[in-house]
């Protein structure tokens, strides 16, 4: 076999380090891949973009209601990029709601209110919010942003 020019080493040498390269980004890429399928499994199952569980909201609901009022919005920006679709943020609207429900008399015109299948959400918390219950109103608010929902505010 014929010895190798200095220059033709280099060539062999750059061509093989190109390979190298090559490999290595192909794994990284697999790597990426199998994280982001690792990732969808363990928010919404495998087989669909499913909704997350009633326990998985009550979960993040609490974390949400633990945040300071001005960090609720980042909170809840957080939660959309790491469930991504799988999380509605309508869900902890729904849960406020129930809570709400608890604490109003059921013949009450306001509870008329948050069962109406017609009222807008920022209908229904600035009705809240005027009946004096403010601390809903304001978990409410930042949800509904989140929802990109119409708000007065």
């Amino acid at each position: 076999m014929a010895k190798l020019t200095k220059q033709q080493k280099r060539k062999k040498n750059i061509k093989e380090r190109n390979k190298d390269q090559a490999r290595v980004t192909c794994e990284s890429t697999i790597v990426k891949i199998e994280d982001l399928s690792i990732n969808l499994e363990t928010s919404c199952g495998y087989t669909s973009f499913n909704d997350l569980s009633n326990e998985k909201y009550q979960v993040i609901y609490d974390a949400y209601i633990k945040n300071p009022r001005d960090k609720r919005g980042d909170f809840l920006s957080d939660m959309s990029k790491k469930y991504g679709l799988c999380f509605n943020p309508e869900e902890l609207l729904e849960i406020i709601i129930d809570e709400f429900k608890e604490n109003v008399p059921s013949d009450s015109e306001l509870n008329n209110v948050v069962n109406s299948a017609t009222l807008r959400w920022c209908e229904i918390v600035d009705k809240i919010n005027e009946a004096g219950f403010l601390q809903y109103s304001e978990l409410m608010y930042p949800i509904i942003k989140e929802c990109e929902y119409e708000t007065d505010v």
